[in-house]
């Protein structure tokens, strides 16, 4: 299926992989904006309406985390919360963990594959099966895989 108008902010800081997702993204049908660090990001967000971002988790200026942090802070009260997908080469439990505690919606595994990365957009997407009534976080509990 794919995903035509979706308006995605990815936040990477690395150029290579800023461009792999992008074209990728543009495969999926997707319209994405690039934040190259998470302070980029951070003031994307409030100028612009996106259905999900896609958060590297080490950058520099401020990292994913913080980020996301203050995205959450700046949506608080807001009745549909951006979803955040956390991209890390970080496979541990406790990375998961720790995107989650920082408030994001699922984890993607670097190297990303198109599979991996259409479904997880496709899950949280309108209409997807994470976007409404699912835990935040839910979907951290199984791996994608890689």
């Amino acid at each position: 299926m794919r995903l035509d108008g979706v308006r995605i902010l990815l936040a990477e800081d690395l150029q290579l992989n800023q461009l792999v997702l992008v074209k990728m993204l543009h495969i999926l049908g997707c319209h994405v904006d690039v934040a190259d660090n998470g302070l980029e990001a951070v003031e994307r967000f409030g100028s612009a309406d996106y259905d999900l971002i896609l958060m590297d988790c080490q950058m520099p200026c401020m990292d994913g985390l913080e980020a996301t942090r203050r995205i959450r802070e700046l949506e608080h009260g807001h009745e549909h919360p951006v979803v955040i997908v956390a991209c890390t080469a970080n496979v541990l439990q406790s990375d998961r963990e720790r995107c989650l505690e920082a408030g994001m919606d699922d984890f993607l595994c670097k190297p990303i594959s198109l599979k991996d990365l259409h479904d997880a957009v496709e899950r949280w997407v309108p209409g997807g099966e994470g976007h409404v009534g699912q835990r935040r976080g839910a979907a951290m509990a199984t791996p994608t895989s890689g």
